[in-house]
């Protein structure tokens, strides 16, 4: 039934078609069929800007019928965000237009329409201009689709579109929706701190502080005192110094960093404070409540740890109630372009500088980095760039040194040391530590298993 409506209706446009007077004089009955059978919308007009063909598919993109839309003037059809200047007229009118390709915006019974516009002059065998063609697909959803998807490469602060990204980004949304402690792993730089702040500021005790504290900085006196407070501040009974950052971050949320750090004692203390919820201050003879969420930052194998006997094994399973684990940068190289992109617009916007972007040569020694410091490094290495380039291209002499010279390797020293700082610059990249080597991967492999050579995890 709808093959036998959708042909009715192919015929009808056929007749009204030979009504308004098209330019043949006796139309191909299969020609309205084929037009109609296309998913994209196809119009054609006259020189003087008159509908003369309008399938199946420009119908269902403007809300107007073939037999209303025929004959009349396309600036009555089409309410178009590009009406106002239409790039169809002036192409029949001779002038110059940028592109042949447009997106337009259309007024539709049903709401407004994204549209991508493809025009076609006519020409007769002698090169007179007779009207245009107009080819155009509707790209709603897929506009709204790709918005959806840039909102997850950038996500709360964080940005990059891989596999590994996208889980983190759904971590955090489960994580801000509950209390339990969250341990982040991952090596320096690779974006823990903005994990942390992603969780506090989607969690439900935004409006509450966030307090951060780098236990790597301190001695484990002064850490002490920084966690718990001072009980022996003359005023401390009163509430009004010594206040620990536990206290500071009552009703919010705790972000220790470095938490390897943390001396024997210091992770009882910590452990005692999660489980009770309760602190007491160093010297100090009160317990005092808190309601805090912590989250626990880490460069090292805290497993590890615990089976060598460096770290308490109950703290390690009270904190890793939420694990979530941040990829160096090495692993997720899909990412890099859209880093890069990040932080040139962080760039362009705090230095004013309009630099346009990054030649390919720069770009090929971004992509082939290893990235030992991650995302920090890049991010580094991108400001340095901006300070040195003085023209409108990043090119490689911008980049700092680290990244434009190779890995420089001692002939004197032994074979089997050079392998090592080969695959240990290179983080054990074989494609990598052979190139720097000047040998091939089999090459590599079979002198690493000579050597008796293997990754240590």
């Amino acid at each position: 039934m709808g093959v036998e409506r959708d042909s009715t209706r192919a015929w009808e446009t056929i007749q009204a078609s030979e009504k308004k007077g098209l330019w043949w004089e006796e139309p191909c009955k299969l020609f309205p069929f084929a037009l109609d059978a296309l998913d994209e919308g196809v119009m054609v007009i006259d020189a003087k800007g008159i509908i003369r063909i309008f399938n199946r598919a420009a119908a269902q993109l403007m809300g107007c019928p073939p037999e209303e839309a025929l004959g009349r003037l396309c600036q009555e059809v089409c309410a178009s965000s590009l009406c106002v200047r239409c790039p169809v007229f002036r192409l029949l009118q001779g002038e110059e237009v940028p592109s042949k390709d447009f997106h337009a915006i259309l007024s539709h019974p049903q709401g407004y329409r994204l549209v991508w516009v493809h025009t076609i002059l006519l020409h007769s065998p002698e090169g007179e201009v007779l009207g245009a063609m107009e080819i155009m697909r509707d790209v709603t959803r897929l506009q709204e689709a790709e918005s959806q998807l840039e909102e997850r490469h950038r996500f709360m602060g964080l940005v990059g579109r891989s596999r590994a990204m996208q889980e983190i980004y759904h971590l955090i949304e489960l994580a801000a929706a509950s209390t339990a402690p969250v341990l982040i792993q991952g090596e320096v730089g690779t974006g823990k701190e903005l994990i942390a702040e992603a969780i506090h500021y989607a969690s439900p005790r935004a409006s509450r502080p966030l307090v951060k504290v780098d236990c790597s900085s301190l001695s484990e006196a002064l850490l002490e005192v920084e966690l718990f407070g001072d009980g022996q501040s003359p005023l401390s009974d009163l509430g009004e110094t010594g206040m620990g950052r536990f206290q500071l971050a009552d009703g919010g949320t705790l972000f220790l960093d470095g938490v390897e750090h943390l001396s024997p004692h210091l992770q009882a203390r910590l452990l005692r404070a999660l489980e009770r919820r309760e602190v007491e201050r160093k010297g100090g003879v009160r317990t005092l409540k808190v309601d805090v969420r912590l989250i626990a930052a880490t460069c090292s194998n805290l497993e590890e740890w615990v089976q060598q006997g460096r770290f308490r094994a109950d703290l390690y399973y009270r904190l890793n109630v939420i694990p979530i684990r941040v990829p160096p940068l090495r692993e997720r190289p899909e990412d890099i372009l859209l880093l890069v992109e990040h932080f040139l617009n962080q760039q362009r916007e705090k230095t004013g500088r309009a630099i346009q972007g990054i030649d390919e040569a720069a770009m090929r020694l971004l992509m082939e980095h290893s990235w030992p410091g991650n995302v920090r490094e890049l991010q580094n290495a991108l400001e340095y760039a901006f300070v040195v380039c003085q023209g409108d291209w990043i090119r490689p002499e911008h980049l700092p040194p680290a990244l434009r010279q190779p890995l420089q390797l001692e002939p004197s020293l032994p074979e089997r040391e050079r392998i090592l700082r080969a695959l240990e610059q290179h983080h054990w990249r074989i494609r990598k530590a052979a190139q720097a080597l000047g040998i091939d991967r089999t090459t590599l492999w079979r002198k690493m298993k000579r050597y008796g050579i293997r990754r240590e995890f």
